[in-house]
């Protein structure tokens, strides 16, 4: 995640907790993590309402911003300075559409991740 420490994640939880309802019985962990999904989920049908379905914010880019959580809202700052690289490479966010395409197309029932291209 953005910079951002165990507080801020602390705060970020709370912060889904009061945003999003659930009507399902379950302990406080896993009241969390559907609410987590669920509000991912809600983000994903306004992505495709907007016809914004990629994400324009790469990953490692979101990461060397700052992520700061109020008692009612959630702010980024974008980082200011680029990145500073010894060896110019292809960041691994450049891989993952194409990880899941992959994925995707060459899955098998059974199949685990772990035995990708050990066939």
């Amino acid at each position: 995640m953005a910079s951002c420490d165990r507080e801020e994640l602390a705060r970020l939880a709370q912060l889904i907790e009061q945003w999003v309802d659930l009507d399902v019985e379950c302990d406080a962990k896993a009241r969390l993590r559907r609410k987590i999904d669920v509000l991912g989920r809600a983000c994903e049908q306004l992505r495709i309402a907007l016809r914004h379905v990629d994400n324009a914010l790469e990953y490692d880019e979101f990461i060397r911003g700052q992520l700061e959580v109020t008692d009612d809202a959630l702010h980024y700052r974008v980082a200011t300075a680029p990145p500073t690289r010894a060896i110019e490479f292809t960041r691994p966010s450049q891989y993952q559409s194409k990880l899941l395409l992959f994925l995707l197309i060459y899955h098998r029932p059974g199949d685990r991740v772990i035995d990708m291209g050990c066939s």
